[in-house]
């Protein structure tokens, strides 16, 4: 998968913006009712995501598991596209865990795009995104979702949010950035990659972190043009400046422009 991404990479187009005793006989039936009721449910959940078609919506899958970030998405793509309805592996019952084994987010979000395009052969949008922090040399950067985990043990946000601040400590220099890049994948041959960021600084004690929106590390992430962290910012506001905000408005530009489909 690998080679492949890095073959890829080569042909990505950039635009850059500002998941028998009677008690045996119970059991066997207790089972398979069980799996008719799954069945059922996965057979509604399929005809939902096939309904986007025949309501005039043109779907596009999306090449993650994170409802939170499927919905900020879609928030973004309404606005310039709103015949588009992304829909997630999960909802039609397919079991999508790629690999994500790239040097870049680049990579990494080419190679979640292929991974779900063989296996819908639809048109399909993916992202990797992270924390990159100049005085750590980028670290979290493709780690940030796993950072600090130890024996296949993942920390929760707030764990990797004071490991990481103190790691850099009293170091004077506190920018950092979040990173996104986002692929449009329609085929094999042609897709479209974006790549944005949000500029801060990492507030100076976990004491400081504010904020209960947004996710992640935002809580650490100060912005001093808006003068608060960005799990402050109300959602509407976080779409404009963010890293996957931004991304998605570029990506868009291309499905508003008719590129999609044709």
């Amino acid at each position: 998968m690998r080679s492949v991404c890095k073959k890829f990479v080569h042909r990505y187009t950039l635009i850059n913006t500002d998941k028998e005793s009677s008690c045996e006989k119970s059991v066997f039936i207790c089972v398979h009712l069980w799996t008719f009721l799954e069945f059922k449910s996965k057979c509604r959940t399929l005809e939902k995501v096939s309904m986007m078609s025949s309501i005039g919506s043109k779907r596009i899958w999306f090449a993650s598991g994170n409802e939170h970030k499927r919905d900020e998405l879609s928030q973004v793509l309404r606005e310039a596209a709103p015949h588009v309805a992304l829909a997630l592996p999960s909802e039609a019952g397919i079991a999508f865990d790629p690999v994500e084994d790239g040097a870049t987010f680049l990579e990494n979000a080419l190679i979640k795009a292929l991974s779900l395009y063989t296996l819908v052969h639809e048109p399909v949008i993916a992202d990797d995104s992270g924390l990159c922090v100049d005085a750590l040399g980028g670290k979290p950067g493709i780690f940030s979702a796993r950072y600090g985990s130890v024996g296949g043990k993942t920390l929760d946000s707030a764990a990797r949010n004071a490991l990481l601040l103190r790691e850099l400590g009293g170091h004077p220099e506190r920018s950092a950035r979040f990173v996104c890049a986002m692929v449009l994948m329609l085929d094999e041959n042609r897709f479209f990659a974006v790549q944005e960021t949000l500029e801060g600084e990492l507030i100076k004690t976990i004491s400081a972190a504010r904020g209960a929106g947004g996710f992640g590390y935002d809580p650490i992430l100060f912005l001093p043009e808006k003068n608060c962290t960005v799990a402050e910012l109300p959602q509407a506001e976080k779409n404009k400046i963010s890293h996957r905000g931004k991304a998605a408005r570029a990506l868009a530009l291309v499905l508003e422009n008719g590129i999609y489909g044709s």
